[in-house]
């Protein structure tokens, strides 16, 4: 949300006067892509919870202590 509001201010800074656009329709548009952020960063913990513990399954961490 932090990003989308400071890409909508910069385009806004940017664009002056000549547009019929403000912040909230950054906003909106932000938050139209939650729900794929959302899958992503699942997709990732999942990933790297998995690959994780397969390698804590071939090599335990009591074999790299001794």
């Amino acid at each position: 949300m932090l990003s989308a509001a400071s890409l909508g201010g910069t385009a806004i800074a940017t664009m002056g006067d000549r547009s019929s656009m403000d912040i909230f329709d950054f906003l909106t548009a932000s938050f139209n892509l939650l729900p794929a952020v959302l899958f992503f960063i699942g997709l990732s913990a999942l990933a790297l919870g998995w690959a994780l513990n397969l390698v804590n399954w071939f090599m335990p961490i009591s074999a790299m202590l001794f």
